[in-house]
């Protein structure tokens, strides 16, 4: 939405996550509107909301599978302590990127959250 993207380039986030909130359940059917409420409340840190959102995306997108969201929802993960959930979800997103130019950042954050989470879980 042109209104929430003109509230996230102003700084206003948490303004906009109530927007982006409704936008996302009276429009579902539009992914990018699920993906953003995803994003801004994740940066708010309010793991759970954002964890919800990703996970609708990521059903969503079975046919094309997003490296991406799978990261941010193995981050919310991470954020709720539940570790098992996190590295599941880092592991996708490792695994998803892997070879794709356009995802090599995704691949590294990924592969970095792996190993800090099995090496903290020694």
């Amino acid at each position: 939405s042109q209104l929430v993207q003109h509230l996230l380039a102003e700084g206003y986030l948490i303004h906009a996550a109530p927007i982006a909130f409704q936008l996302a359940v009276f429009h579902p059917e539009h992914t990018d509107y699920v993906y953003q409420a995803a994003q801004i409340f994740q940066r708010l840190a309010i793991f759970d909301v954002a964890a919800m959102w990703y996970a609708v995306y990521i059903d969503q997108m079975k046919e094309t599978p997003s490296p991406v969201a799978h990261y941010g929802l193995g981050q919310c993960f991470f954020g709720l302590e539940k570790m098992d959930l996190a590295l599941q979800h880092f592991e996708t997103a490792f695994e998803l990127s892997r070879g794709q130019e356009q995802w090599r950042f995704v691949q590294g954050q990924a592969e970095f959250a792996i190993q800090n989470l099995r090496f903290n879980a020694k």
